[in-house]
């Protein structure tokens, strides 16, 4: 019986099957049809797909062979000569010049879509718009946009949001008669006398630092070329820290002091980081009370710090770097807060007395870690 069962299935399968085929089969053919009738010619569909136009015949980059031996190999760059971190090279401009003009006649005819969808994206903008208000000592400050301009209006008001506002920084006005223009920071002194911006006009996020004296509304003669942009007041008004970044790598390494009023060719070199995987930040503390300098890598960490009511004194380290150990530090109340991944994979915030971060014992647990964080 159960041999009688198993071979009705057996034949049931089979039929089923091909049943299949013979199905597949006719559709395929079927298909088939249809794609020989609906396909055009070739050449015709070579035309129909094609995005660009064909006589129009783009630059070819010339091949000047450049050879690299690097850990016992030996490669060659054809392309290398397109390498100019100067900008400065004719071979290269010229070059890049071409493809830009190839680009341009490519994409003529799409120039009044473009900017249709420019125009579109514009218009779902909130045009007008301001940040929330932060007050600073007796000073509210807030950024905001005006309908139809690019750049940030900076401002401020004395003592409430109801009085007259004050533009300490347009950087429309700043911008105009340049291709590009970006300002990343803008850092105002303890007295809220003078303002540090950063200016980059090249888009090599290398920053020029300007200061306003915002009692004349005229810039001092002080400016500091090839920096990150950031600037850390001291509290007497006229000293302040900043960050300069390497010629080729680019990356932040160095952190000098400057006083305003004096030539920057004599600035102080306060700190600068040997290991090239490492890169720089200096900042004020929340308080105000302290420089501070952070070294980070990918997975170390070390910062240094140093009373903002002394800027002619020494560095000292928080604690020195430890391999896989990362950490970030902010002060409160006479006491460093930190945050670390020390025994804590997913990072705890720990405190210590300011003078006694050093010694890793003398932390204490502030927010544990949690393996779900």
């Amino acid at each position: 019986m159960k041999m009688r069962h198993s071979l009705f299935a057996l034949l049931t399968l089979s039929s089923l099957l091909g049943c299949q085929n013979q199905n597949q089969a006719e559709q395929d053919e079927a298909a088939t049809e249809l794609i020989s009738k609906a396909d055009p010619k070739p050449n015709q569909a070579a035309q129909l797909m094609k995005p660009f136009h064909s006589d129009i015949r783009p630059p070819v980059a010339k091949k000047v062979p450049h050879e690299f031996n690097q850990h016992g190999d030996k490669r060659t760059d054809n392309y290398h000569w397109l390498r100019d971190d100067s900008r400065t090279d004719e071979a290269v401009l010229a070059y890049l010049n071409a493809e830009n003009q190839y680009t341009e006649k490519q994409m003529a005819d799409s120039v009044a879509l473009t900017d249709k969808v420019y125009q579109e994206i514009i218009d779902r903008m909130i045009q007008d718009d301001v940040s929330v208000p932060v007050k600073l000592d007796d000073y509210w400050y807030y950024s905001r946009y005006e309908s139809g301009k690019e750049y940030p209006v900076y401002a401020r008001k004395p003592s409430d949001l109801e009085a007259e506002e004050q533009v300490i920084l347009d950087v429309n006005e700043l911008a105009e008669g340049h291709a590009y223009y970006a300002s990343n920071n803008q850092a105002i002194s303890p007295n809220h006398q003078i303002l540090a911006y950063s200016e980059d006009t090249v888009s090599r996020r290398q920053y020029d630092l300007y200061f306003k004296d915002l009692n004349t509304g005229e810039n001092l003669s002080d400016v500091i070329k090839n920096t990150t942009g950031s600037v850390a007041w001291a509290k007497d008004n006229k000293t302040l820290f900043y960050t300069r970044k390497h010629p080729t790598t680019l990356l932040p390494y160095q952190v000098y002091r400057h006083v305003l009023g004096t030539p920057v060719d004599e600035d102080v070199l306060v700190y600068e980081e040997a290991d090239n995987t490492f890169y720089l930040s200096c900042y004020t503390s929340r308080s105000t009370d302290y420089i501070m300098i952070q070294s980070g890598s990918t997975t170390n960490s070390e910062v240094r710090y140093l009373s903002a009511e002394e800027p002619m004194g020494d560095f000292k380290v928080v604690l020195p770097r430890e391999k896989g150990h990362e950490y970030e530090v902010e002060d409160f109340n006479g006491e460093f807060i930190i945050n670390t991944n020390w025994k804590a994979k997913n990072f705890r915030i720990m405190k210590t007395k300011i003078g006694a971060s050093a010694d890793k014992s003398l932390w204490q647990e502030v927010v544990p870690h949690d393996d779900e964080t």
